[in-house]
């Protein structure tokens, strides 16, 4: 489970195994962007793009899913 009480297993695969990593990397924290950005509200996307700069100048690594 996250923080939040959701169950991992209700995330699609993807994200079940980015969080799957980051745990076992000894990570507390996981940017996901379809998860901390609401994708149907322009105003919060607008605010989060703005501070994408500063997420990733400041994470520890990036890892990108290709379909």
């Amino acid at each position: 489970m996250l923080s939040t009480g959701v169950r991992v297993e209700k995330y699609p695969l993807t994200f079940q195994h980015a969080i799957q990593l980051c745990r076992r990397l000894g990570y507390r924290y996981l940017w996901i962007d379809s998860l901390c950005i609401f994708q149907d509200s322009p105003k919060d996307q607008l605010r989060e793009i703005n501070s994408m700069k500063t997420v990733y100048q400041n994470c520890a690594w990036t890892l990108a899913a290709i379909h």
